[in-house]
């Protein structure tokens, strides 16, 4: 009788330790999502800032209408495997009318934050 005790003390030993590893792990998981979702937010509001003054920029520039070309970000250049529109160095591609050019941009940091906003078009050479 004691023997099938112990065994059924172990189970519950081996039960309990899991679940409270399952909730240590919730924790931390909502711990972390609590202080990465407002940081990650912001990141998101900036990238789309960043993409809408690259389109007018580029428009403004090449005297195109919005529907006219096509911009691709390049991203073998971009260190930042996260941060592409909002790193320092962003590149990209931008095909009209037949013609391919290599757009880069001159970019400031944001007071407060770890992110760049476009300024102004650096470079512009058509390929």
């Amino acid at each position: 009788m004691s023997r099938v005790s112990r065994n059924s003390d172990q189970n519950y030993g081996n039960e309990s330790t899991f679940y409270i590893f399952i909730f240590v792990a919730m924790a931390v998981l909502i711990i972390w999502y609590g202080f990465c979702a407002p940081a990650i937010e912001i990141e998101n509001k900036q990238k789309n800032r960043n993409i809408e003054i690259a389109e007018r920029l580029v428009e403004n520039k090449l005297n195109v209408g919005k529907q006219s070309y096509d911009m691709e970000l390049r991203e073998d250049r971009t260190m930042d495997w996260l941060n592409k529109w909002t790193g320092e160095n962003v590149e990209c591609f931008v095909f009209t009318n037949g013609k391919h050019y290599e757009v880069v941009f001159e970019s400031k940091l944001v007071n407060g934050l770890d992110t760049y906003e476009i300024v102004k078009i650096k470079k512009m050479v058509e390929r």
